[in-house]
């Protein structure tokens, strides 16, 4: 059975927002966690007394990483945490597993408890399939969908739908020819479910209705192999993640967005060099964007050396930055958020020299780095943005049944259980500034710059826009520079950040005023055959409209030829326009309000 554990958790001394920064090890195994109020989180695993003698393992930590009280529980046998999911009412589930009780047949463990670990319920959902928990989701009505398999061999999926005291509302078995187990459940769009099971080459997508009955499976197959690992409902569709390969040893982390029909929005590939990587978690934060995690194969061919991969993109899917680390041996990301100042909660493990497992919760900075380098860290090499290529069709060959679980009421009470945490390293990151604290007023249609400096960190500096936007016909570069021609006036508000050479960080807030520079007009000469008319003059947009006569409507055939210069066309129609002798007022009037007039006699 694959092993689950806890990962890592700091906070950053940033500019304008300190934070502290730690990092802890714990020798207690953790798979989930919990966000509360004040920063504080709730996390679950396995607490290890011996080999074939594990505890669930429940532990509740401040901002700081300090731990406020941690309990546990079990049998004779292996017991664990695997999620924690949040109440629509008071409290919180714990979801486990458990082999200690019924003869110690594998059962899933559910206990209701409030935020102080007090259980108001618990029960054992016992299978005779020896199936455990692959994944499970919150419902509407308060209750629980979870989704089950035989932990060694695999086989049919197992669907069980509980109300919110744990009373059994429906049970299901579906069978998918060819399926190697479940990987991810979410409600769908139009109400019901949607149920992937990964295949060895391809996913399949089975949509069930509030009473567990099949409505229709789709298949998803792109280039050498498409597998779907996380998808969950956004409010206009679903978002699917996975890990897909248009051609041999080239693997992609795919992310798409499907509606309510399952038809596909937008689609985005994200190439690597690895030939094997699997995402695992997928957020979406403030900003829009989405933060991926999961592993990829460093040494190929399966040799045991899999890193830890984390990809940021904006909010239109663009790669904002991309990171991998962990040691020689095994390491994965098994749960990650973002917390309300844009750091990244971070929960996995890592395998050790001894064939051992350590854990670690830890925070990570908005850059997606450990702040004081005591983890092997780099970036993806080569990493692009691409278009991919992915097929549905419908999938007919699966089959759906009753099932029966046995239900049984437990009455085992949590303890005070002792679980160390250990500093890795010691906080190291500088306060990082950025200078100057404002910035110059600038004229749209003139030329604009703007030179940024960082201090206290190593150079050298890498500057970015991490939220809001500069004026357009504005950029920022790597090295610091604003320089451009805006384009419009207005204020803009944004805010620049900066890492230095050891991705220490920080930020500052900006607000850039532009004022609008009205176009000017100071000739305008006739063009023959067929009858056009040049306007030179300075500052003329892109966007500008030209009004003649005082006519309502702006003329359509202008020719943009550069910021002093436009051609009016129309031939025969615009020269009837201007009347032989008689003056005709022509109006020029920018997209940012700013206009000008000239007054032209033929």
């Amino acid at each position: 059975m694959k092993k689950v554990f806890l990962i890592i958790l700091f906070s950053l001394n940033i500019c304008l927002y300190p934070y502290q920064t730690w990092i802890k090890q714990t020798e207690s195994l953790g798979s989930n966690f919990l966000k509360l109020k004040d920063g504080e989180l709730l996390l679950t695993g396995t607490l290890g007394k011996s080999s074939e003698n594990d505890d669930l393992a429940i532990m509740k930590m401040n901002a700081n990483g300090e731990i406020l009280f941690s309990k546990s529980a079990g049998g004779i046998k292996n017991d664990g945490g695997q999620f924690l999911i949040k109440s629509n009412n008071e409290g919180f589930f714990c979801v486990g597993f458990s082999n200690s009780f019924s003869e110690e047949k594998w059962g899933v463990w559910i206990l209701k408890m409030d935020e102080n670990l007090n259980i108001i319920w618990q029960k054992m959902y016992l299978s005779d399939k020896e199936a455990i928990c692959y994944d499970i989701i919150g419902t509407t009505d308060g209750g629980l969908l979870a989704a089950f398999q035989n932990y060694e061999i695999g086989g049919p999926l197992y669907l069980l739908r509980i109300d919110e005291t744990g009373n059994i509302l429906w049970e299901k078995e579906i069978t998918v020819s060819g399926s190697d187990f479940p990987e991810s459940i979410s409600e769908d769009m139009q109400g019901g479910f949607l149920i992937s099971f990964i295949k060895p080459y391809s996913s399949v997508i089975i949509k069930i209705d509030d009473g567990g009955n099949i409505w229709w499976a789709k298949e998803m197959t792109s280039g050498q192999y498409f597998v779907v690992t996380k998808l969950f409902k956004e409010d206009d569709g679903v978002v699917f993640v996975g890990s897909s390969s248009e051609k041999k040893d080239c693997g992609q982390i795919a992310i798409l967005k499907l509606d309510a029909h399952f038809n596909i929005i937008w689609k985005r590939g994200y190439n690597t060099k690895f030939s094997f990587l699997l995402p695992s978690y997928i957020v979406k934060g403030e900003d829009g964007g989405y933060l991926v995690s999961g592993v990829l194969d460093v040494a190929g061919s399966g040799q045991n050396d899999f890193d830890i991969f984390l990809l940021k993109t904006d909010a239109h899917c663009n790669v904002t930055w991309n990171k991998r680390f962990g040691g020689n041996l095994y390491d994965d990301m098994v749960c990650l958020d973002e917390t309300d100042n844009d750091e990244i909660l971070v929960l996995g493990y890592t395998e050790m020299s001894d064939n051992n497992y350590k854990g670690f919760v830890g925070q990570l900075n908005g850059y997606g780095s450990f702040d004081f380098i005591c983890y092997y860290e780099k970036f993806i090499e080569s990493m692009t943005t691409t278009d991919i290529s992915v097929n549905i069709n419908d999938f007919y060959d699966f089959s759906q049944s009753n099932y029966s679980f046995t239900l049984i009421d437990t009455d085992i009470n949590l303890s005070d259980s002792a679980i160390f945490l250990t500093d890795l390293c010691s906080p190291s990151c500088p306060t990082i500034d950025i200078s100057p604290s404002s910035l110059p007023s600038g004229r749209s249609g003139e030329a604009y710059s703007a030179v940024l400096t960082a201090s206290g960190g190593s150079a050298p500096y890498k500057f970015s826009i991490s939220s809001g936007n500069l004026p357009n016909g504005l950029s920022l570069s790597e090295s610091g520079t604003i320089s451009g021609t805006p384009s419009k006036g207005g204020d803009y508000n944004f805010t620049v950040s900066v890492v230095d050479a050891s991705y220490c960080g920080g930020k500052r807030d900006y607000s850039l005023h532009i004022e609008t520079q009205p176009p000017s007009i100071s000739s305008v000469s006739k063009l023959s055959d067929p009858f056009r008319l040049k306007v030179t003059g300075s500052n003329f947009h892109s966007d500008l409209k030209v009004y003649i006569g005082g006519d309502e409507n702006p003329w359509t055939n202008v020719k943009f030829k550069s910021s002093s210069q436009i051609v009016l066309k129309g031939g025969s129609a615009l020269k009837a326009k201007f009347p032989k002798g008689v003056p005709v007022e022509i109006k020029i009037v920018n997209g940012d309000g700013g206009e000008a007039t000239f007054t032209y006699k033929r």
